[in-house]
């Protein structure tokens, strides 16, 4: 039985890594170039450090079961 902390857990988990897939695919280029403006690159960057936040609260807020 999934206890409420694991089901928040992969609740959370599983749109956090889509999103970070989806980044690591922009920046690989696998939609083709981006030409962004700096403006955009400091947003761009926001965004990754924003995330490992929030993967890093996940993780802190609601560990791996052992």
């Amino acid at each position: 039985m999934v206890n409420s902390n694991q089901f928040i857990r992969h609740e959370l988990k599983t749109p956090i890594g889509t999103i970070k897939g989806y980044i690591s695919m922009l920046e690989e280029g696998d939609y083709g170039e981006l030409n962004l403006t700096e403006e955009q690159k400091i947003i761009f960057q926001k965004i990754k450090v924003n995330l490992e936040s929030l993967i890093e609260k996940t993780n802190t807020l609601l560990p791996d079961p052992l």
